[in-house]
């Protein structure tokens, strides 16, 4: 395995680039499915369970209290304002906008009693197990989540999410960024018939890219790769960003939306993950100490981490190491 010009099957491999997202590719079609198919696998992996058990009782019965209080108080004014602009449907314009209001103060209180913690745990969960039956891309997985927080494996190769190394929430200004989307764009719904479709399509829009934070950080992109992704990827992320806001509408339910949405997201990773290491040819590797050589030949991406020595840290240093 030393010598590499002994090996005709690593020859041919090593003048590929590694089987790393590059900001060109394209995800999965269909994205819209993706949250929906995260409602089936989240309720369906009681894996997963762990992390919703702190949040989501508490939370379902605060958003309850929102959503009564927010159709006790505001129902009528809404009514009567959107009375002069939806006078075909002013019931239901205001409906969507109580409920499209309840779901954002919802979700202001979830970020507040640190859902997002959940979130992160989950979409890693999702990542490793995802990736855990392919031979190779499983190591990948453990090393890129490995740069950024503590994973335990156990003999059974079961694995324990630790504490994290960097900072995996979103921050400040993008989730003030959001905030001004919405206010910005709510006096959309006083359109009649079909302003309320189209203040949901620009959410969907803004929040699609979102879904991919924790995805992001862990392949180590800056701001111009992510950018860059995004772009190529705008429709796919608009769809799913539009089917989590529907999503959201729903009362009550949309707390644990908030984690389906979340398990979807890292179920779409993993598909990526898997297209682009079959794409490299990774199939032909039939052991795990042959795709380690092959990837340890090319230089990997960059992570803003600091490792030992002041250098930088890649998911490739936890590679070789574990």
């Amino acid at each position: 395995m030393g010598n590499r010009q002994s090996s005709p099957l690593l020859d041919p491999l090593i003048a590929k680039p590694p089987p790393t997202p590059q900001p060109t590719k394209g995800l999965p079609n269909r994205s819209f499915v993706y949250p929906i198919q995260g409602i089936t696998h989240l309720i369906a992996h009681r894996s997963l369970h762990p992390s919703l058990y702190s949040r989501v009782v508490p939370l379902c019965l605060l958003s309850v209290f929102i959503v009564g209080f927010m159709f006790a108080f505001l129902w009528l004014p809404h009514v009567f304002v959107l009375t002069l602009f939806h006078e075909p449907f002013p019931k239901s314009a205001a409906a969507t906008m109580i409920l499209t209001e309840s779901a954002t103060v919802v979700a202001i209180a979830a970020e507040a009693f640190f859902t997002e913690k959940q979130v992160v745990d989950i979409f890693d969960l999702v990542l490793l197990s995802g990736t855990k039956r392919t031979s190779g891309l499983n190591r990948r997985a453990e090393a890129m989540i490995r740069v950024t927080r503590d994973l335990v494996i156990d003999e059974d190769g079961n694995r324990k999410l630790g504490e994290h190394r960097v900072s995996p929430y979103v921050k400040f200004r993008d989730s003030l960024r959001m905030g001004l989307y919405f206010i910005l764009e709510l006096p959309l719904c006083l359109i009649p018939v079909f302003g309320t479709a189209v203040f949901l399509c620009l959410q969907g829009y803004h929040i699609g890219p979102m879904c991919h934070y924790r995805y992001f950080q862990l392949l180590g992109w800056d701001k111009r790769t992510r950018r860059k992704f995004i772009r190529r990827n705008r429709f796919r992320y608009f769809l799913f960003g539009t089917v989590h806001m529907c999503l959201q509408l729903v009362p009550i339910a949309s707390i644990f939306f908030l984690f389906s949405t979340g398990t979807g997201a890292a179920l779409w990773a993993v598909d990526f993950e898997k297209r682009l290491w079959t794409d490299q040819g990774a199939r032909r590797w039939e052991d795990e100490e042959m795709a380690t050589e092959v990837v340890a030949g090319i230089p990997p991406p960059k992570f803003g981490v600091t490792g030992p020595g002041g250098g930088p840290k890649s998911w490739l240093t936890f590679w070789r190491k574990n």
